[in-house]
């Protein structure tokens, strides 16, 4: 994406890649995001679960390194939003 963005002059669209890296560090004049970063999505979420009232949550997070990740960009949206984690578990998918 990146690549694209430097080499053409022409404004190019991200349809893809939610990471909040090419909205920050990597940011491009010309590249355009058409969906919301991580950190819009779980900051979205905390505001629902504020408007809800649910203060007290039960975090699951999965094994791999992008669930480690997506769970710390969790965790700050839920610590922003002053809504309290009661408990975390790891999560294994299974049948």
């Amino acid at each position: 994406t990146l690549a694209v963005a430097d080499a053409v002059k022409l404004p190019v669209l991200n349809l893809s890649d939610a990471s909040d890296r090419l909205r920050q560090q990597d940011c491009r004049a010309r590249l355009f995001h058409l969906i919301p970063s991580e950190r819009m999505r779980s900051d979205a979420l905390a505001q629902t679960l504020v408007a809800r009232k649910w203060s007290k949550l039960l975090l699951l997070v999965g094994g791999s390194a992008e669930d480690a990740a997506r769970a710390a960009t969790v965790q700050a949206s839920i610590k922003r939003y002053g809504l309290q984690v009661v408990g975390s578990k790891a999560f294994k998918l299974s049948a």
